[in-house]
């Protein structure tokens, strides 16, 4: 495993743990900071609180980790490889994906777990998602 994923891991479980038992102390504050230091990002050490509800450790902190993506010249084939490979993806690179996809096409998560929500069927296929997300892109509107 990365000497980083490792050290984050260790950062993100002790100030947990602290948390846990002490609440918000100084020294759950000091691991926030190395947490800071070593992903290059501002983190909120409680937003990963409770964590172990929805993931595993080693899942948050590889999120913790990944760049914050950036507002690119997307073409309409970089968003049919990104959506149509979405559910290959690791938890931590989902949540990447995700925010890539709001930052780029303004779409939300919604029109891939929600897919109701965009005027899709319940049950869309990701082809019928990524044709959707396409179509409001072109369109230039905010989804």
């Amino acid at each position: 495993m990365d000497k980083k994923l490792e050290r984050a891991m260790e950062l993100i479980g002790k100030a947990v743990e602290m948390m846990e038992n002490e609440g918000i102390t100084e020294d759950v504050k000091a691991l926030e900071k190395e947490l800071t230091e070593l992903t290059g990002k501002k983190q909120n050490i409680e937003d990963y609180r409770f964590y172990s509800a929805v993931t595993s450790l080693e899942e948050i902190a590889k999120s913790a980790l990944m760049p914050e993506p950036q507002k690119e010249d997307v073409t309409e084939d970089k968003i049919r490889e990104v959506v149509l490979t979405f559910l290959e993806k690791s938890e931590s690179e989902q949540d990447y994906w995700l925010k890539w996809l709001k930052i780029n096409t303004g779409c939300s998560s919604d029109y891939l777990f929600y897919p109701e929500l965009v005027g899709l069927p319940r049950d869309a296929s990701m082809e019928q998602i990524v044709e959707k997300i396409v179509e409001v892109w072109k369109e230039g509107c905010k989804c």
